[in-house]
């Protein structure tokens, strides 16, 4: 049976390592296994190379080529990284400045002492270990992205990631203008300085766990400091748990639909969302789109506003992307809606909403009695009376609605 690391490192398995190497009780490899890691290191060096591949590395020039990664965004769950202290804002982008033997500048960051990476380092797994390193770059001051992969008769036995400025830079000219190419640009707004920075992960046989296998500290640029990191390309994404802002734009890329709710919103969907109402009668005058307020009636029968959309036409589809949002937002559908009497909006309420109770509003009903009785009959006090009381019963049953 595959273990856990076969499914993170494409059905890994290690033959490099023996378990002679492993001290299992410490769950670390001691000073004769750190020999063992820097002469396995400098006699299969030329080989690694290889294996990276062609397009990633430049055996000639010893340097990574532009385009032979991705970038290693953060997963929206920075904070699950296991931090010796909570306070580590202050520690972003410290590093120290040298000067080679050829005369070129380098840093190395400074970091707290139980994340200076140390060869022979376990992980419990490759996700550990990439979890690590992401806290790690995060308190120097760069980001990572996944670089190559070692392999071993088609099975991956390590795998490399680097800074984000590691690489050549493209100095290809390509006509972006011109119909003939269809190659599709890559946008980004980082340089890249063919910075030496990397860490390799291998596995141990027989286990899902990884150790740190070679590591290079120093960056030829200088890192990001601590008002400059939420900038950084893995820090740069829209926090949805905040607020939800689903935009829709059709192919001239003007705004076609969008639907926003923020935290307060979500807290009073979950607290008093069992009912919602809402009205595509308001039309804004600048740009001629239809409003949609979601709203609902808290415990003190105050109005509370569940979220807000923005239609540029009153179709049936529009309406299924809207109430598609509404789900996908809040996680769940109400237990009855409110709506007007439009068919469009009753037809999109079918289809995303389907066990949901949809009544219609009641002003709505009552504003088109003008059109179903004579202006006398409107007029009469008593029928006036009469109407509101049954129409406003909420315990009567249908069989005395129709009756009376």
């Amino acid at each position: 049976m595959k273990s856990s690391i076969d499914q993170v490192m494409d059905d890994l398995d290690m033959h490099d390592i023996e378990n002679n190497h492993l001290d299992e009780e410490n769950h670390q490899f001691g000073y004769t296994d750190s020999e063992f890691l820097h002469n396995e290191e400098n006699q299969s060096e030329t080989q690694d190379m290889n294996d990276i591949g062609n397009d990633h590395y430049d055996e000639e020039n010893h340097q990574f080529r532009y385009g032979d990664s991705e970038i290693l965004d953060n997963d929206g769950n920075q904070l699950e990284i296991q931090v010796q202290s909570d306070n580590v804002a202050a520690q972003y982008g410290s590093c120290k400045q040298f000067i080679g033997a050829d005369g070129s500048l380098f840093w190395i960051p400074e970091v707290e002492p139980g994340w200076i990476p140390t060869l022979g380092s376990i992980f419990k797994d490759i996700k550990d270990a990439i979890k690590w390193y992401k806290g790690y770059a995060l308190r120097s001051g760069f980001d990572i992205r996944k670089s190559t992969e070692r392999k071993k008769s088609g099975i991956t036995t390590s795998k490399y990631f680097i800074c984000n400025r590691g690489g050549l830079p493209n100095t290809s000219t390509l006509d972006t203008i011109s119909d003939d190419h269809n190659k599709q640009l890559r946008n980004s707004n980082c340089k890249r300085t063919n910075c030496k920075a990397f860490v390799a992960f291998k596995a141990i046989p027989h286990s899902s766990e990884v150790y740190l296998w070679r590591f290079e500290q120093q960056h030829n640029h200088k890192l990001i400091n601590q008002d400059c990191m939420h900038l950084s390309r893995a820090k740069r994404q829209l926090n949805v748990v905040d607020q939800a802002f689903i935009v829709q734009r059709c192919d001239k890329k003007r705004l076609n639909a969008l639907f926003w709710a923020d935290d307060t919103s979500k807290q009073n969907f979950e607290l008093f969302g069992d009912v919602v109402s809402f009205d595509a009668t308001y039309r804004t005058n600048k740009y001629c789109m239809v409003f949609v307020p979601f709203t609902g009636i808290d415990n003190h029968k105050r109005c509370v506003t569940f979220g807000a959309g923005l239609l540029c036409r009153e179709d049936t589809n529009s309406y299924i992307w809207l109430l598609r949002s509404f789900l996908k937002c809040f996680g769940k559908a109400p237990i009855m809606v409110v709506t007007d009497q439009d068919p469009a909006m009753k037809k999109a309420i079918e289809i995303v909403f389907p066990y949901t109770k949809h009544r219609f509003c009641m002003w709505h009903i009552t504003s088109k009695l003008p059109l179903k009785v004579s202006w006398e009959t409107m007029n009469e006090s008593d029928f006036k009376a009469d109407f509101n009381s049954i129409v406003w019963d909420s315990k009567i049953d249908v069989n005395e609605f129709e009756m009376r």
